[in-house]
């Protein structure tokens, strides 16, 4: 052993330098004793650290933040795919129904509720949208509502709606309800279901409780003597999970703040075109009203009543009654709750407003009983309870 331990590696190469006369060979068995430890520890280095498994304070990807955040965001957009509208589109029609009296809104609900599966009843639909057998109007939000409790349907409520926003829609295979006169000229409001356009005859197609299945509603008479009159309204109506595509199609306007500024500059423009045509100034009376800007709202409105109102508009639209009450100017209030009331006496909302007026001039027995009224007409309404409940207790 002692021997052994006294060999230098310069002696192993002089001996196997005798035994193959080869230079060659001698230099690359040197090299090969050289690299081999190298090589030994580098393999012993390359196991280890494939069975360490890596620290959560060094994470592997090496790419910046914002870098993937940008490339999911990209995958993200291709998933969502909207089929561009084309030259027309029609969708499965439904099965009429035909409405009973002042029941536009649950007719047209039930047919929409046939195109997801469910056979509906009028009566029954009726008494959940209604707040009582007098009511003579259905708002688009209380079917929102209803969609998403009784079915878990959604929808969006929308206003500002154009015929090519609607036209993608229906290409994608969702369905439409808008609100509007329900006919040219005649001051009674309609909801109606879309369910198709003809770019050749210029036409949607909508299922309408009053007028049949397949009714054709021109383009520009629809739009500028029907919808108009209700700043575009619209509800696009899908299965949650199509919420992504449905955004998309509608762009910037799904955020609520964006939608109304929107509908303002439009409107302007058409004010600006029709100086004497009292709805788009109205139009931008209730998109000032949503964003909050009650001062701005009140000049549209008081602009549209000086051209001049039909009969019925407050029978639909009372945000300029709401309106004059978040100014505290009570007694303007009044006054157009008095002309939203006749011929409609059973209209719980303008009794709500009543009482908020009447309690803001100090006027506590009146307020009291316009709160009992509206509690007596829609025995469900949350805001008229509450109203109520706080005028019972000490008057403020």
């Amino acid at each position: 052993m002692a021997f052994l331990e006294k060999i230098s590696a310069v002696d192993i190469m002089r001996k196997i330098m005798k035994l193959t006369h080869n230079a060659w060979v001698v230099i690359l068995i040197w090299l090969f004793l050289i690299c081999l430890p190298i090589g030994i520890s580098k393999l012993i280095v390359f196991i280890a650290n494939q069975s360490i498994p890596p620290s959560p304070a060094q994470p592997i990807a090496q790419q910046p933040a914002r870098q993937i955040a940008e490339r999911i965001a990209t995958t993200t957009e291709e998933i969502i795919s909207v089929i561009p509208a084309g030259t027309s589109t029609v969708l499965t029609a439904s099965h009429w129904v035909p409405q009973t009296l002042n029941n536009c809104g649950p007719a047209t609900t039930v047919m929409l509720l046939q195109h997801f599966g469910y056979a509906a009843n009028q009566k029954t639909v009726r008494a959940n949208l209604h707040k009582h057998s007098w009511d003579k109007n259905t708002h688009m939000y209380e079917i929102r509502d209803y969609l998403k409790d009784k079915y878990g349907i959604s929808s969006k409520w929308m206003y500002n709606g154009t015929v090519d926003i609607v036209k993608t829609l229906l290409a994608n295979g969702f369905y439409v309800m808008v609100e509007g006169w329900a006919r040219p000229g005649e001051d009674v409001g309609h909801l109606s279901l879309i369910r198709g356009y003809d770019d050749g005859k210029k036409v949607f197609i909508a299922d309408d409780s009053l007028l049949g299945i397949g009714v054709l509603y021109p383009y520009a008479t629809f739009v500028e003597k029907q919808w108009k009159i209700f700043n575009y309204e619209y509800l696009p109506v899908y299965a949650p999970e199509q919420e992504p595509i449905v955004k998309k199609i509608i762009g910037a306007d799904w955020d609520e703040q964006v939608m109304y500024q929107n509908a303002i500059t439009r409107n302007q423009a058409d004010a600006a075109r029709h100086p004497h045509d009292p709805y788009p100034w109205f139009n931008i009376g209730t998109s000032y009203f949503g964003l909050g800007e009650y001062e701005k709202a009140k000049i549209a409105f008081e602009t549209s009543r000086a051209i001049g109102w039909p009969s019925r508009m407050l029978w639909y639209q009372i945000q300029p009654i709401q309106n004059y009450n978040r100014l505290k100017e009570y007694k303007k209030a009044l006054e157009l709750i008095a002309v939203g009331l006749k011929n409609n006496e059973s209209f719980a909302e303008l009794y709500e407003e009543r009482a908020i007026a009447y309690a803001g001039l100090g006027d506590a027995a009146r307020a009291k009983d316009a709160a009992e009224t509206a509690v007596r007409l829609a025995p469900e309404s949350t805001s008229a309870k509450n109203l109520l409940l706080a005028l019972q207790s000490p008057f403020q």
